[in-house]
């Protein structure tokens, strides 16, 4: 974390840059729910911003990839108040959508949207729809065949 911070030229004494000890990374970042890829460059990952509550549970998770003090005010703000965490919303669930379709770009030194991973999950997704439709026509097909094969002859 020295060299990273040497590196991006972080000299504050307001920066920290903590490292836990090898044995409790694994359940740390799974803890979080942040995910990272050794590259040659060193890693790969999302920004990600962990809000704990008193008690060390997640109280909100802020993805970006640059931070700016309002993001971080409604939520503090909730925390203080004692709010509830937010429900699941179809907003949330696309954020998290897009979320996972960025890379971060090292000739560009920012993050960028993945279309690769946009086009798989939408061929993936149409792969699906088209396989559940084709299961529902043919049990649909089926089930009429054993209907008129079951009736009685019309004299």
């Amino acid at each position: 974390m020295r060299a990273f911070s040497r590196k991006f030229g972080i000299s504050s004494l307001n920066w920290l840059f903590l490292t836990p000890e090898t044995q409790s990374l694994g359940a740390l970042t799974a803890e979080l729910g942040f995910r990272y890829q050794a590259t040659t460059a060193g890693f790969d990952h999302l920004l990600q911003v962990s809000i704990l509550d008193r008690d060390g549970r997640v109280y909100r998770q802020v993805y970006g990839d640059s931070f700016d003090a309002p993001l971080f005010v409604g939520p503090l703000l909730e925390l203080a108040k004692n709010a509830p965490v937010e429900k699941a919303t179809i907003q949330n669930f696309l954020e998290n959508v897009r979320l996972l379709c960025t890379v971060y770009d090292p000739s560009a030194g920012r993050y960028r949207l993945n279309y690769v991973v946009v086009i798989e999950l939408l061929v993936g997704a149409s792969v699906m729809l088209f396989g559940i439709g084709f299961v529902l026509w043919e049990w649909r097909r089926r089930r009429l065949t054993h209907v008129k094969s079951a009736a009685p002859p019309v004299p």
